[in-house]
Formats: C-alpha cells, structure tokens, sequence
C-alpha cells in the first residue's frame, strides 16, 4: 500500500523527499521520488520478502530542507514456497501428479505447466495439491512443474520437473 505522512506543520512546504534503504544498500537511503504537495507515495518495483526502510524530508518555497523524519521499516511479503515433493505416476491412460500441499494458509491456487521447448505452457489452475489428465501417446514422455499462488497473486518459483513417459 502507499506510503503515508503526516503533513509538515509549516505551511510554506512544497516537496517531500522520499529516501528509501533496501537491505543490501548498507546503511545508505537513497532519494527515490520528490512528492509535490502530496502526503503519500506508492513505492514500485521492490522485491518479495524484503524489509525496506523509508525516510522523508521537507522543502520548503526557499528550497530550504527539514531534518530527515524517522525512518519507518515496511516489509514486504515473501512469496510463497516452491511446491515439494513432486511426484507422478501413468496409471489406466491418466497422469497423475500429486505434490506436498502448502502449509501456509494463504495459498489460493496451485498451477500446473507443462515444459515445452519455447518455455512453459500453463495447463491448469488447481486448488487440491493433485493434477490429473489423459497420458500422452505410448513411447512419449510429458514434463510438468508445479507453482503455488497465494491471495495477493504473488507465485511461487517452479518446482522441480517431472517426467513422465508412456512405456
């Protein structure tokens, strides 16, 4: 969500500096926007399971700057973990995969892709930690990855591969 201030009591302010300091910067903020007239801001662009620290500054019409605010601490959430335990099995003409269901609870959804030579072709969204479809042709072989979706849309990385040939 954005970020939020309370306005500087000085009633000539025109800008707010927005510094940000990110984990592997050190102790060093950096300025990242200059807001005009605004209290807020909505950072972009930050990655997963990282805590990032802010700092704000004043300016006023001279171009005079306040002290640097205190800094706050946000973290943003992690992205969920990578699917274990792939496993899989042809069975009566079917596939059937099945992986470790996700002990964290605010997994929305599983998505099961197929590996193809031009990347990774999405086949199904699924909410048990099971996937099942018709085996492909005999002496053929399909391989799958599996993601784990949580609510606020954020996927995993892919599990590892399985491959699965018709004998």
């Amino acid at each position: 969500g954005p970020l939020a201030w309370p306005s500087n009591p000085e009633g000539d302010i025109v800008y707010y500096h927005v510094f940000r300091n990110a984990p592997s910067e050190g102790k060093e903020f950096t300025s990242i926007t200059r807001v005009r007239g605004n209290t807020a801001y909505t950072d972009k662009e930050l990655k997963d399971g990282v805590t990032y620290r802010y700092a704000i500054q004043a300016e006023d019409r001279d171009g005079l700057l306040s002290d640097h605010s205190e800094s706050v601490s946000v973290p943003t959430t992690p992205r969920p973990r990578i699917p274990q335990d792939l496993s899989g099995e042809i069975r009566a003409g079917m596939v059937q995969l099945k992986w470790q269901s996700d002990p964290e609870p605010d997994i929305a959804f599983y998505t099961v892709y197929e590996k193809r030579f031009l990347g990774n072709e999405k086949l199904a969204t699924v909410r048990e930690a099971r996937f099942g479809e018709p085996s492909p042709p005999k002496g053929k072989s399909k391989t799958y990855l599996v993601t784990a979706t949580d609510k606020d849309g954020l996927e995993s990385e892919i599990s590892r591969e399985i491959t699965l040939t018709v004998k």
